[in-house]
């Protein structure tokens, strides 16, 4: 099954009504806690009753915004994907003379969500034969592998970065790289600490 396009937000049209103003900052606040609270324990042993404790969100909100834990968990990524910011704007406003300072600024801005990594294995893994729910972690995937790439060709443009694959080959690499230290991070309790070092090895001239 080939990858899917994220789903888009909804469009605004004419005046917001105050219902639809809470009913937006109440799906943007669930968004908040999933980022909260699936990093801590992973995708199958965070329950919808966890989530929401001490948030003051009725279990009857939360199936009013989404029909199932796995929806939820889907959106969170997908709203973490749209957020992430336009990478090439930021490769191109950065200082960093060297691939490494390049690479540290580049983790630095998505250290936050590092914890999901985790998470979304064990999603994939709890819904292994679900291929609509596949689909939509490709997705999620192929629009931060095209952010990277963009965010590589400005690097190739500077010098700082190979040019004998192409900026996208070299996004899958360093992903895969940099995702297996933040693996075996949660998993082993390992040092985050070789991460830049070793997408730097990948990725020099």
């Amino acid at each position: 099954v080939p990858p899917v396009p994220l789903p888009p937000l909804e469009c605004e049209t004419g005046e917001v009504s105050k219902h639809d103003e809470n009913r937006e900052a109440t799906r943007a606040e669930l968004i908040r806690l999933g980022l909260l609270r699936f990093p801590a324990k992973g995708f199958t042993a965070t329950s919808v009753r966890e989530v929401l404790a001490d948030s003051g969100i009725s279990n009857g909100a939360f199936y009013y915004h989404f029909p199932s834990k796995e929806e939820y968990f889907l959106a969170v990524l997908e709203q973490v994907a749209r957020e992430s910011g336009d990478f090439a704007a930021a490769a191109r406003a950065s200082d960093a003379t060297t691939l490494e300072g390049a690479l540290g600024e580049l983790l630095a801005a998505l250290g936050e969500n590092a914890g999901l990594s985790y998470a979304i294995a064990d999603f994939v893994y709890a819904n292994r034969e679900n291929e609509a729910f596949r689909a939509r972690i490709e997705a999620v995937h192929r629009f931060v592998i095209d952010a990277l790439a963009a965010w590589n060709e400005v690097q190739q443009e500077r010098g700082l970065m190979r040019t004998d694959r192409s900026a996208s080959e070299l996004a899958e690499m360093s992903f895969a790289a940099v995702e297996g230290h933040l693996l075996h991070h949660e998993v082993y309790r390992t040092s985050l600490g070789d991460a830049v070092g070793v997408a730097v090895r990948n990725l020099q001239p």
